[in-house]
């Protein structure tokens, strides 16, 4: 495969590899790619028990509103723990 690239990006990429950060371009694309395919596998699994508690509340006719603040240490705490 080809890829096109705008001239500042190859002179980018041909800078990264003279300043030894890649052994070449393609190892620098390379690195790149791998990037985006682990930022596609964003883990949110930590969210599914707050999404199924504040279910089963409303379920129960529970409703309760929530702030920016409060949702953001409610999630904070759940990820660490309780923290």
């Amino acid at each position: 495969m080809n890829v096109s690239l705008k001239r500042q990006d190859q002179e980018w990429l041909e800078a990264q590899v003279a300043a030894g950060r890649f052994t070449s371009v393609a190892e620098a694309v390379a690195s790149a790619l791998a990037k985006l395919k682990s930022d596609d596998r964003i883990d949110d699994q930590w969210a599914k028990p707050l999404v199924d508690d504040a279910l089963t509340a409303l379920d129960r006719g529970e409703r309760t509103l929530w702030t920016k603040g409060v949702a953001l240490r409610t999630i904070k705490a759940s990820r660490t723990g309780g923290a």
